[in-house]
């Protein structure tokens, strides 16, 4: 009998000790995520709150329909996820911001069978969506384009006469003629300023005629960022708008 006792007591010590500890540790962690979840989630809601934005957590895919050549949208199929979405109206102009997400897949070896590992990139997006046909189509971004792209026939064919602005940024378009005469030297010496040249580090800069795209390439925004985003992407909106309307 007390051998048995003894056998009861090891087994509990050994399975069963162990085992609570172990599904209450997973429990605090899995409270843990939920709570920090709703937590951002009453934060988006109230910056979108403060920005006069209607919040989704989950937008539809199909809001990227007509988004769907745009550089920084060519991950369909891997992973892609959108969530965050704030929908506003500033000054005439519709307004989405939400995050953007998706998968790098990478082959690797390992003992002998390829694996396919993903590797999660998070972003941020601001669209504008005019009711006008004024901007050309064109991307621009911070660096030279690479080898891919090249062979594509999609990077740096454009050249404008500005070392800075040459030397710092990479800009294409379908109509590369429509674009170079587009990016008066206005819009050049913009871009080109110390200041502009550090915020565009990590940001995409597209049109394609009905949709104006503005992309952080490095990261998604705290939910009170978003706001200064916006401005930003206003402010380069504005802009191209204004040289637009000059050329009519």
């Amino acid at each position: 009998m007390s051998e048995a006792i003894a056998g009861f007591a090891l087994l509990f010590f050994l399975v069963i000790v162990p085992f609570v500890f172990f599904g209450g540790f997973i429990f605090l962690v899995f409270r843990f995520i939920l709570k920090k979840n709703k937590q951002q989630k009453d934060e988006l809601a109230r910056a979108a709150s403060q920005m006069g934005a209607v919040y989704t957590n989950i937008p539809p895919g199909s809001i990227m329909d007509s988004l769907d050549k745009f550089r920084f949208n060519q991950h369909h199929g891997q992973g892609r996820r959108l969530s965050n979405l704030f929908e506003l109206e500033r000054n005439g102009m519709p307004w989405k911001i939400l995050d953007y997400s998706y998968d790098e897949h990478v082959d690797s070896m390992g003992s002998g069978v390829g694996h396919d590992n993903g590797i999660p990139h998070f972003s941020a997006v601001a669209v504008a969506q005019p009711t006008f046909d004024l901007l050309p189509a064109f991307v621009l971004y911070k660096g030279q384009a690479g080898l891919l792209d090249k062979l594509r026939g999609e990077g740096g064919g454009i050249v404008v006469d500005d070392p800075v602005f040459e030397k710092t940024y990479t800009l294409d378009g379908a109509d590369q003629k429509s674009v170079y005469d587009f990016f008066s030297p206005e819009i050049i010496k913009y871009f080109a300023q110390p200041a502009m040249i550090n915020k565009m580090k990590n940001l995409i800069v597209e049109s394609d005629t009905r949709n104006f795209v503005l992309c952080k390439s490095d990261g998604q925004l705290s939910p009170f960022e978003r706001s200064s985003f916006l401005d930003q992407a206003e402010e380069i909106l504005n802009l191209l708008v204004k040289q637009a309307q000059q050329q009519k």
